[in-house]
């Protein structure tokens, strides 16, 4: 006979809130014999001891820890699903104002977007692509409910919720100090960070959430990297690197392995030096309708096996 999971949460808790299986079978109002013959069915199943008997009260073993754990999630994931289904039922309907940083629209919408139209197919959801500064101010207008973004956030009337991390990348162009002809191998790059000084860079106008980050970056390292060429996408800059035009920083959605050693290396910054913090973004005070919290919760869903 399979393991009921819902029963075994139950009587484990049961053992660990009352310290001993005779206390517990008086509370579940079952006999001391059949919440014991239910334990070690359990664990024979497994093939582990999962309750540690030689201590008063009873404790649980390192493999009894991992098992509380797993009934913990399948838990969590099975209320989760019958919300789910409950909604899909109940044909939610409603309207999302959306905004992303045009920098990654093209990468995070597709993680975002399918799984939440196949749930709840009549919460209409309007996009807008901008500079974060803009989505921003927008967002602070109570013109859009989410805001798909990079950290640093400026304002404390917005909260956020973490999304994913992303570590940074440096495509160095032929003509950097740091250029290596033939170099495939991606290095770490944690010290002499001065060399950017004499390096020549394609840079993201300035507004952009990603060269928010940069600036923070650069400025705390007490960098003055010297600009080529300013561009509004990080896209473009990345593809405009790797064919040897300049240098530029890149998030690792953006990275891409079989690059041409005779126009360009790549180098990784130390994630404690610098990373790309994407989180879902919302205004502190905001009420949020049935179909925002459903969004939310979507959107969290979609990244949790992320990091």
């Amino acid at each position: 006979m399979a393991l009921n999971y819902d029963e075994l949460s139950k009587y484990f808790n049961a053992i660990l809130n009352f310290g001993s299986f005779s206390a517990a079978a008086d509370q579940l109002f079952v006999s001391q014999s059949y919440l014991s013959k239910i334990i070690q069915r359990a664990e024979t199943e497994l093939g582990a001891t999962l309750l540690d008997r030689s201590h008063h009260p009873i404790t649980l073993t390192f493999a009894g820890e991992k098992f509380m754990s797993g009934l913990e999630k399948i838990e969590f994931d099975k209320r989760n699903l019958y919300q789910e289904i409950y909604d899909i039922e109940n044909n939610k309907n409603g309207r999302i104002n959306l905004g992303i940083n045009q920098s990654i629209a093209s990468v995070y919408l597709p993680l975002i977007l399918p799984d939440f139209h196949s749930k709840y197919p009549n919460i209409h959801i309007t996009i807008s692509e901008d500079p974060s500064a803009k989505l921003e101010s927008s967002l602070l207008h109570q013109d859009l409910d989410f805001q798909v973004r990079m950290l640093p956030i400026y304002s404390n009337q917005i909260e956020f919720s973490h999304l994913k991390y992303e570590p940074i990348y440096l495509i160095v162009a032929k003509c950097s100090p740091l250029f290596v002809d033939g170099k495939q191998k991606i290095d770490i790059l944690e010290n002499d960070l001065e060399v950017l000084n004499d390096d020549k860079f394609i840079s993201l106008y300035s507004g952009s959430g990603f060269s928010r980050l940069l600036e923070s970056f650069l400025n705390r390292y007490n960098l003055n990297i010297k600009t080529m060429l300013k561009v509004k996408s990080i896209q473009t800059a990345a593809t405009l690197a790797y064919k040897g035009l300049g240098s530029t920083f890149v998030p690792e959605s953006f990275l891409i392995k079989d690059f041409d050693t005779s126009l360009c290396n790549v180098y990784k910054i130390t994630p404690n030096s610098l990373k790309m913090n994407v989180v879902l973004a919302s205004l502190k005070e905001r009420s949020f309708t049935e179909p925002m919290q459903l969004f939310k919760k979507s959107v969290l869903r979609s990244f949790s096996n992320f990091d």
